[in-house]
């Protein structure tokens, strides 16, 4: 376990080194995207995580990288650098190793900018060297900025994300869990019986709704 640890630290450091120079914020140019997925191989424990992924992203001009750890919805790492310009195909991981010790089972996000796009990773870790739960929103869809407007909020309550305020849970089974940050609409609506929902990005394509009672 110590050996696959180091492995661990080793490959996050040389994930961390492809995002080793600074640069000024830019605007997202027609064409770019950035595009992620889990691979398979997670790992935590009580104080790191590692989640290999597959990125694919695409740059007219270098973008500035910025990886946030939270833990039961406290930001206990963060990390940033460049991601350089033109077509770049790679597998990675997201993550740290060295986060304060926790106890189990607790929840994580991490929260990965490229530029103005937005990936998160979320789910739980429920033992010691074990896979975690991994949900990636929306890993297959280009990436695309956090909408005009939108908070960044903490959930109280863990949900299921719907298509609709009072419609149905998503077919691909995305959820969101308590102690998570999540950008969301800070104008509510309700749905057809008054249930109040609020609309949340999620990086892909279309956004998702949860029950209003879970923002904070």
């Amino acid at each position: 376990m110590v050996r696959k640890l180091r492995t661990l630290a080793i490959i996050i450091a040389l994930f961390a080194a492809l995002f080793s120079k600074s640069a000024a914020p830019v605007q997202a140019a027609e064409g770019d995207f950035v595009r992620v997925s889990y691979i398979g191989g997670a790992l935590c424990t009580t104080f790191a995580i590692t989640i290999p992924v597959h990125i694919t992203s695409n740059f007219a001009a270098p973008a500035p990288f910025t990886e946030v750890i939270n833990i039961n919805g406290v930001a206990v790492a963060s990390f940033g650098g460049t991601q350089g310009a033109g077509l770049l195909d790679y597998d990675g991981d997201l993550g740290v190793v060295g986060y304060p010790p926790q106890s189990f089972p607790y929840t994580y996000q991490i929260v990965a900018t490229w530029g103005q796009f937005v990936v998160t990773a979320n789910g739980v870790c429920y033992s010691d060297y074990s896979e975690p739960l991994v949900s990636i929103a929306d890993s297959i869809a280009e990436g695309r900025g956090v909408p005009a407007g939108f908070e960044l909020r903490w959930l109280s309550c863990s949900s299921a994300v719907f298509d609709a305020p009072g419609g149905t849970a998503l077919a691909t089974g995305e959820a969101v869990w308590a102690g998570q940050s999540w950008f969301v609409n800070p104008k509510p609506v309700k749905d057809a019986s008054g249930k109040s929902w609020t609309e949340i990005f999620a990086s892909g394509t279309i956004n998702g709704y949860i029950p209003t009672s879970c923002i904070k």
